[in-house]
Protein backbone atom coordinates (compact mmCIF):
# COMPACT_ATOMS: atom_id res chain seq x y z
CA UNK A 1 0.00 0.00 0.00
CA UNK A 2 2.82 2.40 0.84
CA UNK A 3 4.54 1.78 -2.50
CA UNK A 4 1.25 2.25 -4.32
CA UNK A 5 0.60 5.58 -2.63
CA UNK A 6 4.14 6.70 -3.34
CA UNK A 7 3.64 5.93 -7.04
CA UNK A 8 0.34 7.78 -7.12
CA UNK A 9 1.97 10.73 -5.41
CA UNK A 10 4.79 10.76 -7.98
CA UNK A 11 2.26 10.83 -10.81
CA UNK A 12 0.30 13.53 -9.02
CA UNK A 13 3.43 15.68 -8.94
CA UNK A 14 3.83 15.26 -12.71
CA UNK A 15 0.21 16.11 -13.34
CA UNK A 16 0.35 19.09 -11.00
CA UNK A 17 3.09 20.52 -13.15
CA UNK A 18 0.98 19.96 -16.25
CA UNK A 19 -2.15 21.45 -14.75
CA UNK A 20 -0.28 24.60 -13.74
CA UNK A 21 -0.02 25.42 -17.44
CA UNK A 22 -3.76 25.15 -18.03
CA UNK A 23 -5.95 28.24 -17.69
CA UNK A 24 -9.57 29.23 -18.29
CA UNK A 25 -11.06 25.89 -17.26
CA UNK A 26 -14.83 25.92 -17.54
CA UNK A 27 -16.33 25.54 -14.07
CA UNK A 28 -19.65 23.94 -13.20
CA UNK A 29 -22.31 26.63 -13.04
CA UNK A 30 -25.44 24.80 -12.02
CA UNK A 31 -24.41 21.80 -9.93
CA UNK A 32 -21.52 23.33 -8.00
CA UNK A 33 -20.95 26.77 -6.43
CA UNK A 34 -20.36 29.37 -9.13
CA UNK A 35 -16.75 30.51 -9.46
CA UNK A 36 -14.83 32.77 -11.78
CA UNK A 37 -14.47 30.72 -15.03
CA UNK A 38 -11.07 32.27 -15.71
CA UNK A 39 -9.63 30.82 -12.51
CA UNK A 40 -6.60 28.62 -13.09
CA UNK A 41 -6.95 25.21 -11.45
CA UNK A 42 -3.60 23.83 -10.40
CA UNK A 43 -4.46 21.22 -7.77
CA UNK A 44 -4.18 17.50 -8.40
CA UNK A 45 -5.81 15.01 -6.07
CA UNK A 46 -4.99 11.39 -5.30
CA UNK A 47 -8.06 9.12 -5.53
CA UNK A 48 -7.31 5.79 -3.86
CA UNK A 49 -10.52 4.02 -4.96
CA UNK A 50 -10.26 5.27 -8.56
CA UNK A 51 -10.96 1.87 -10.12
CA UNK A 52 -14.67 2.09 -9.39
CA UNK A 53 -14.93 5.19 -11.58
CA UNK A 54 -13.46 3.28 -14.52
CA UNK A 55 -16.05 0.47 -14.46
CA UNK A 56 -18.87 2.58 -15.96
CA UNK A 57 -19.06 4.78 -19.03
CA UNK A 58 -17.76 4.03 -22.51
CA UNK A 59 -14.43 2.28 -22.77
CA UNK A 60 -11.76 1.86 -25.45
CA UNK A 61 -8.93 -0.54 -24.70
CA UNK A 62 -8.21 -3.66 -22.74
CA UNK A 63 -9.81 -4.33 -19.38
CA UNK A 64 -6.35 -5.38 -18.21
CA UNK A 65 -4.54 -2.23 -19.39
CA UNK A 66 -1.92 -0.95 -16.96
CA UNK A 67 -3.07 2.65 -17.39
CA UNK A 68 -6.65 3.85 -17.50
CA UNK A 69 -7.54 7.41 -18.43
CA UNK A 70 -11.05 8.38 -17.30
CA UNK A 71 -12.42 11.65 -18.67
CA UNK A 72 -15.52 13.36 -17.34
CA UNK A 73 -16.41 15.58 -20.29
CA UNK A 74 -18.92 17.99 -21.77
CA UNK A 75 -19.51 18.10 -25.54
CA UNK A 76 -19.74 21.90 -25.49
CA UNK A 77 -16.42 22.24 -23.68
CA UNK A 78 -13.66 23.47 -26.04
CA UNK A 79 -11.01 21.93 -23.79
CA UNK A 80 -12.61 18.49 -24.13
CA UNK A 81 -12.48 18.97 -27.90
CA UNK A 82 -8.83 19.95 -27.68
CA UNK A 83 -7.98 16.98 -25.48
CA UNK A 84 -9.51 14.31 -27.74
CA UNK A 85 -6.78 14.01 -30.42
CA UNK A 86 -4.10 13.76 -27.72
CA UNK A 87 -5.96 10.90 -26.03
CA UNK A 88 -6.34 9.12 -29.36
CA UNK A 89 -2.62 9.56 -30.08
CA UNK A 90 -1.77 7.88 -26.77
CA UNK A 91 -4.22 5.04 -27.44
CA UNK A 92 -2.59 4.48 -30.82
CA UNK A 93 0.91 4.48 -29.29
CA UNK A 94 0.03 2.17 -26.36
CA UNK A 95 -2.81 -0.05 -27.65
CA UNK A 96 -2.17 -2.79 -25.09
CA UNK A 97 -1.16 -0.67 -22.12
CA UNK A 98 -3.61 2.23 -22.07
CA UNK A 99 -7.41 2.26 -21.92
CA UNK A 100 -9.72 5.27 -22.13
CA UNK A 101 -13.10 5.71 -20.48
CA UNK A 102 -15.43 8.60 -21.33
CA UNK A 103 -18.10 9.62 -18.85
CA UNK A 104 -20.60 12.44 -19.25
CA UNK A 105 -20.40 15.64 -17.22
CA UNK A 106 -22.77 18.06 -19.03
CA UNK A 107 -22.44 21.38 -17.25
CA UNK A 108 -25.75 22.83 -18.43
CA UNK A 109 -28.16 20.24 -17.10
CA UNK A 110 -31.12 21.52 -19.12
CA UNK A 111 -29.38 22.69 -22.28
CA UNK A 112 -27.40 21.57 -25.29
CA UNK A 113 -24.72 19.74 -23.31
CA UNK A 114 -27.21 17.31 -21.84
CA UNK A 115 -29.00 16.98 -25.20
CA UNK A 116 -25.70 16.10 -26.88
CA UNK A 117 -24.90 13.54 -24.20
CA UNK A 118 -28.40 12.08 -24.68
CA UNK A 119 -27.81 11.88 -28.44
CA UNK A 120 -24.51 10.08 -27.90
CA UNK A 121 -26.24 7.56 -25.66
CA UNK A 122 -28.99 7.12 -28.27
CA UNK A 123 -26.34 6.37 -30.88
CA UNK A 124 -24.74 4.05 -28.36
CA UNK A 125 -27.93 2.02 -28.18
CA UNK A 126 -27.18 1.05 -31.79
CA UNK A 127 -23.50 0.42 -31.14
CA UNK A 128 -22.38 3.76 -32.58
CA UNK A 129 -21.36 5.72 -29.51
CA UNK A 130 -17.73 6.36 -30.46
CA UNK A 131 -18.49 7.45 -34.01
CA UNK A 132 -21.07 9.91 -32.72
CA UNK A 133 -18.76 11.02 -29.89
CA UNK A 134 -16.05 11.91 -32.44
CA UNK A 135 -18.55 13.80 -34.57
CA UNK A 136 -19.58 15.96 -31.63
CA UNK A 137 -16.00 16.71 -30.61
CA UNK A 138 -14.76 17.16 -34.16
CA UNK A 139 -17.35 19.76 -35.18
CA UNK A 140 -17.14 22.80 -32.91
CA UNK A 141 -20.14 24.68 -34.33
CA UNK A 142 -22.79 21.99 -34.04
CA UNK A 143 -26.33 22.75 -32.91
CA UNK A 144 -29.19 20.44 -32.10
CA UNK A 145 -30.23 20.15 -35.75
CA UNK A 146 -26.89 18.50 -36.60
CA UNK A 147 -27.65 15.39 -34.58
CA UNK A 148 -29.30 13.49 -37.43
CA UNK A 149 -26.37 14.25 -39.75
CA UNK A 150 -23.89 13.13 -37.10
CA UNK A 151 -25.87 9.93 -36.55
CA UNK A 152 -25.77 9.19 -40.29
CA UNK A 153 -22.01 9.74 -40.47
CA UNK A 154 -21.53 7.61 -37.33
CA UNK A 155 -23.38 4.74 -38.96
CA UNK A 156 -26.66 4.75 -37.01
CA UNK A 157 -28.99 2.48 -38.99
CA UNK A 158 -32.42 2.96 -37.41
CA UNK A 159 -32.97 6.70 -37.63
CA UNK A 160 -36.56 6.51 -36.37
CA UNK A 161 -35.39 4.78 -33.19
CA UNK A 162 -32.59 7.33 -32.81
CA UNK A 163 -34.96 10.28 -33.14
CA UNK A 164 -37.49 8.68 -30.81
CA UNK A 165 -34.73 8.23 -28.25
CA UNK A 166 -33.70 11.87 -28.72
CA UNK A 167 -37.28 13.08 -28.24
CA UNK A 168 -37.59 11.35 -24.86
CA UNK A 169 -36.85 14.15 -22.39
CA UNK A 170 -36.71 12.00 -19.29
CA UNK A 171 -33.38 11.78 -17.43
CA UNK A 172 -30.94 9.30 -18.99
CA UNK A 173 -29.77 6.79 -16.34
CA UNK A 174 -26.24 6.49 -17.76
CA UNK A 175 -25.78 10.27 -17.81
CA UNK A 176 -27.21 10.69 -14.33
CA UNK A 177 -24.88 7.98 -13.03
CA UNK A 178 -21.89 9.74 -14.61
CA UNK A 179 -22.95 13.09 -13.16
CA UNK A 180 -23.29 11.55 -9.70
CA UNK A 181 -19.81 10.00 -9.99
CA UNK A 182 -18.27 13.32 -11.08
CA UNK A 183 -19.85 15.14 -8.17
CA UNK A 184 -18.80 12.40 -5.77
CA UNK A 185 -15.23 12.92 -6.97
CA UNK A 186 -15.59 16.65 -6.44
CA UNK A 187 -14.96 17.41 -10.11
CA UNK A 188 -14.67 21.16 -10.58
CA UNK A 189 -14.77 21.51 -14.35
CA UNK A 190 -14.24 19.81 -17.68
CA UNK A 191 -12.35 17.92 -18.77
CA UNK A 192 -11.79 16.27 -15.40
CA UNK A 193 -9.12 13.64 -15.99
CA UNK A 194 -8.52 10.66 -13.72
CA UNK A 195 -5.39 8.65 -14.54
CA UNK A 196 -4.78 5.64 -12.31
CA UNK A 197 -5.77 7.45 -9.16
CA UNK A 198 -4.63 11.00 -9.91
CA UNK A 199 -7.15 13.67 -10.87
CA UNK A 200 -6.44 16.89 -12.73
CA UNK A 201 -8.29 19.39 -14.90
CA UNK A 202 -7.78 20.88 -18.32
CA UNK A 203 -5.89 19.87 -21.43
CA UNK A 204 -2.64 17.94 -21.50
CA UNK A 205 -1.03 17.14 -24.83
CA UNK A 206 0.11 13.75 -26.11
CA UNK A 207 3.73 14.25 -25.05
CA UNK A 208 2.66 15.16 -21.54
CA UNK A 209 0.30 12.20 -21.39
CA UNK A 210 3.12 9.98 -22.60
CA UNK A 211 5.32 11.17 -19.73
CA UNK A 212 2.61 10.22 -17.25
CA UNK A 213 1.97 6.86 -18.91
CA UNK A 214 5.66 5.97 -18.93
CA UNK A 215 5.92 6.86 -15.25
CA UNK A 216 3.06 4.49 -14.40
CA UNK A 217 4.00 1.55 -16.60
CA UNK A 218 6.08 -1.20 -14.96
Amino acid sequence: MTQRLEKLTDVAVILAGLSAAVSAVVLVAQRLPISDPSTEITSVEVVEDWEKYATKGHRIGSATASVTIVEFGDYQCPYCRELQPHVEAILAKYPDDVAFVFRHFPLDAGGLSYAAARAAECAGEQGRFWGFHRQLLGNPNWVGSAMRQFATVAGVQDMDAFEGCMDDQSPVPAIEEDLAAALELGAQGTPAILINGTMSYGVVDSLQLQAVVQRILP
